[in-house]
């Protein structure tokens, strides 16, 4: 297994043979998804739909029931990061099951 100063070296090599025309380098081109918005009625229909009360749902996302509350009453909008765990949960609805034990 190189170290880590080996890989560095290598990769400076690589930069170097590229900067010269002598080396064609991998590329990937990813797409990331515009952040979903939701409006209050359709975050509580996602949440009544998955049978979460308020403070299950806010656990899932990382956030406390009053948060969710307020998502629900249109007192304040989810983050960028939970809406997007909002769109995760509402297209795949199974992922609940693998976070929340029922008893």
């Amino acid at each position: 297994m190189p170290t880590f100063g080996e890989k560095l070296i290598s990769s400076a090599r690589q930069a170097e043979e590229h900067s010269a025309g002598r080396r064609d380098l991998r590329s990937a081109t990813v797409e990331i998804r515009p952040i979903p918005s939701y409006e209050p009625t359709q975050i509580r229909a996602i949440r009544s739909r998955l049978d979460l009360t308020r403070a299950l749902f806010g656990g899932v996302i990382g956030v406390s029931s009053k948060t969710v509350e307020a998502w629900e009453i249109g007192a304040r909008q989810p983050s960028a990061a939970a809406l997007r765990l909002i769109a995760e949960l509402d297209t795949n609805p199974e992922y609940v099951s693998k976070i929340v034990k029922r008893v």
